[in-house]
């Protein structure tokens, strides 16, 4: 198995932000039976529901309650860059065509990007999660520009609401792409 103990005996945004932020929510359900509404352990206290960061409105944080604290940051980070692998070898397959060779290849190469390892090392938790729906956004957008279908585009709208709740600005940016080569598309 892939050892991760290096993410967390460092002096990242993983050991100062998150894991602090896992262990306080992961306390407060186990002796509240609700999720924190203010977070005292971050500055002088902050709003817990209103950070953009914490592990309320994504399904899989809750493993952080349920498991040890290391062990589900490595499980997650596993398993987010196999969901990334995942959606990049579907994208290539949909532009692609049927070649399975270069749809793995494409996968393994958007997985071991400097660009995920850097994330991956500075402990960027966050970023790790949005890039690996980041596939999922452009297969589905692509789908959609071709048949606009009632599925296609409440998938695409539940991929934007994973992306904006763990990374704003990806959203953000994923939108423009997704009405810049809709436009293009149209006008072409």
């Amino acid at each position: 198995m892939l050892n991760l103990t290096f993410l967390f005996n460092r002096s990242n945004d993983l050991t100062t932000y998150f894991i602090p932020n896992a262990l306080f929510l992961k306390r407060f359900i186990l002796e509240h039976g609700q999720i924190p509404r203010w977070n005292p352990i971050h500055f002088s206290g902050i709003p817990y529901l209103a950070d953009p960061q914490n592990f309320i409105f994504y399904p899989p944080n809750y493993l952080l309650v349920f498991l040890p604290v290391e062990i589900a940051f490595s499980l997650l980070f596993i398993l987010h860059l196999i969901w990334a692998g995942i959606g990049v070898y579907k994208l290539a397959r949909s532009q692609f065509g049927s070649n399975s060779i270069i749809a793995a290849l494409s996968a393994l190469f958007f997985i071991f990007t400097p660009k995920i390892f850097s994330h991956l090392e500075a402990g960027h938790y966050t970023m790790i999660i949005t890039f690996s729906w980041l596939p999922w956004f452009m297969h589905f957008a692509f789908k959609l520009v071709k048949r606009p279908e009632l599925k296609t585009t409440v998938l695409l709208s539940l991929i934007t609401f994973v992306l904006y709740i763990n990374y704003i600005n990806v959203a953000y940016f994923s939108l423009v792409f997704y009405f810049t080569y809709t436009a293009w598309r149209q006008l072409s």
